[in-house]
């Protein structure tokens, strides 16, 4: 499907038939980021299935509405070959997270867009369209390049440990790390210092 060329959808096709489904980001901004962590139980889908189509489309058998439910949160395509375009299931190497990177993609889509994502309501296809654009534009984009980068790739011993320690900072799960807060942050002014010295500052 061209998103120029065509509307975006609010239904899904069930048997040649056209069944209402829920287009809003929020609902599927929560099943993509249990799916990122592999916590996406049974339960939780009949939840989420029920939220996304209302009572009159059970009529259906349930198999066929979760493959409906599964292709409209892949924007209708087929998941990429896992040598392409995809991330480390390590969890340093996830570009984002939609829990611990909630208000830096708030504030960016406000910033960059003019929307406000705690009041309007997005079309699940637009949204990450929009939030594909933003990892080339912004602070966000940096974050989620250190995540994924392979700092073994990088040959110079002093660029590889400061890469390593962005990683560190910006890794999602770090709240579960033994930190403290002072430690925390030594490591950004550490990062900052590094940066300075690196331009010249």
């Amino acid at each position: 499907m061209s998103l120029l060329f065509e509307r975006l959808p609010d239904t899904v096709e069930i048997c040649g038939c056209e069944v209402a489904i829920c287009t809003d980001f929020r609902l599927w901004a929560r099943v993509e980021h249990l799916c990122s962590r592999h916590e996406l139980t049974g339960q939780a889908l009949l939840d989420f299935l029920h939220k996304a189509f209302d009572t009159e489309a059970f009529r259906y058998p349930i198999e066929l509405l979760a493959d409906a439910f599964n292709q409209f949160l892949l924007r209708g395509k087929e998941r990429a070959p896992a040598d392409k375009h995809t991330y480390s299931q390590d969890t340093c190497r996830v570009p984002y997270d939609f829990v611990e990177d909630e208000g830096r993609i708030i504030s960016a889509f406000q910033r960059e867009y003019n929307i406000d994502l705690t009041s309007e309501s997005v079309h699940w296809w637009r949204f990450c369209t929009l939030l594909e654009d933003l990892m080339a534009k912004n602070k966000f984009t940096d974050i989620v390049y250190f995540r994924v980068m392979d700092i073994n790739a990088i040959k110079d011993e002093r660029e590889r440990e400061y890469y390593s320690r962005c990683q560190s900072l910006y890794r999602i799960g770090k709240e579960n790390d033994p930190q403290t807060v002072e430690e925390y942050n030594k490591n950004l002014v550490d990062i900052i210092k590094r940066a300075k010295q690196e331009a010249g500052l």
